[in-house]
């Protein structure tokens, strides 16, 4: 793997620029350039604070080694600017580069439409056609094209208002998943979608790994937060699910994924994590391993991802 990484670049941003004409000249350079493509890994985080990278602050509590090595020995972007400041309009305008007002405000909901328009153009299908292996593990948060039999049957009470939404039989699982990644130009997808939204199961590709045939109880969930509030949404999900699985699940399927590739094919890997979003739930290996709280153990819990490569 580290053989592999060593042709990587973590980046934001990738502008592929090609040349008109057809002399044999521009065809030698293209084919030149088409060898020495560098791998492109973006490690997205949910909710990190600037300052929680002890790189950019000194007195950050939270000890992050592997993301200061990676800064100390690559280059920064010090003045960078997002779209938004909440999950699916960020995650819209990275992909593709323009600004997500055009499509909307406010992020998917549970069992939303997706969040782009056919129109759209996203970053994995550019590099799709410039002979990328594409793929995103984990957070996806920006809607699949679901199959409903009805209008949502259940029923609940949260943060003190009535709320209605789909149980497991309100919706048709035998179809493949329209919308999501997939038709964004990833050839590769697995995650949980949303890791507080249903529904909460694993997605592989277009297809669920199991289906989700139990109602979430969100008021006995059987789990404890180490800080905070679940925020979790009520709906289907896969029975025994557990939240605590999530990350260290994400994480072994992006090693097994960069492991995978052929050496002499780029890839792309969109690896888009749930943390440290809520809910905070750092594993119990992890717990202390900050000085804040637990917040900053799941910082840290994060943070040893780049060790795994």
């Amino acid at each position: 793997m580290n053989k592999i990484l060593k042709r990587s670049v973590a980046c934001f941003f990738m502008v592929l620029i090609t040349s008109c004409g057809d002399n044999q000249q521009s065809k030698k350079e293209g084919a030149i350039q088409k060898e020495n493509l560098p791998n492109i890994v973006i490690i997205y985080a949910d909710d990190m604070g600037y300052g929680d990278l002890h790189y950019q602050n000194p007195d950050s509590k939270i000890p992050t080694p592997n993301l200061d090595q990676l800064a100390s020995e690559g280059m920064r972007f010090t003045d960078a600017h997002s779209s938004s400041g909440i999950c699916s309009p960020s995650r819209f305008a990275l992909l593709t580069g323009t600004y997500h007002w055009r499509n909307q405000h406010g992020i998917v909901n549970s069992f939303g439409i997706p969040f782009f328009k056919e129109s759209d153009v996203t970053l994995p299908q550019v590099l799709q056609k410039s002979g990328y292996t594409t793929a995103c593990i984990g957070k996806w948060h920006l809607g699949w094209d679901w199959k409903f039999k009805n209008e949502p049957s259940g029923k609940t009470v949260q943060w003190e208002r009535e709320v209605n939404y789909y149980l497991p039989q309100d919706i048709d699982w035998s179809a493949p998943i329209s919308g999501g990644p997939l038709d964004r130009g990833f050839d590769y997808y697995f995650g949980d979608g949303t890791i507080n939204f249903p529904p909460y199961a694993w997605i592989e590709n277009d297809k669920f790994v199991e289906l989700p045939t139990k109602d979430q109880d969100i008021v006995k969930r059987g789990f404890e937060t180490k800080e905070g509030n679940w925020e979790f949404r009520p709906g289907p999900m896969v029975e025994g699910w557990d939240p605590y699985k999530v990350l260290p699940t994400l994480t072994q399927k992006a090693v097994e994924y960069v492991n995978g590739q052929e050496k002499d094919k780029p890839f792309f890997l969109y690896f888009a994590l749930p943390s440290p979003h809520a809910p905070i739930i750092p594993n119990d290996e992890f717990i202390g391993t900050s000085e804040a709280g637990g917040y900053g153990d799941l910082w840290y819990r994060r943070t040893g991802l780049p060790d795994r490569c």
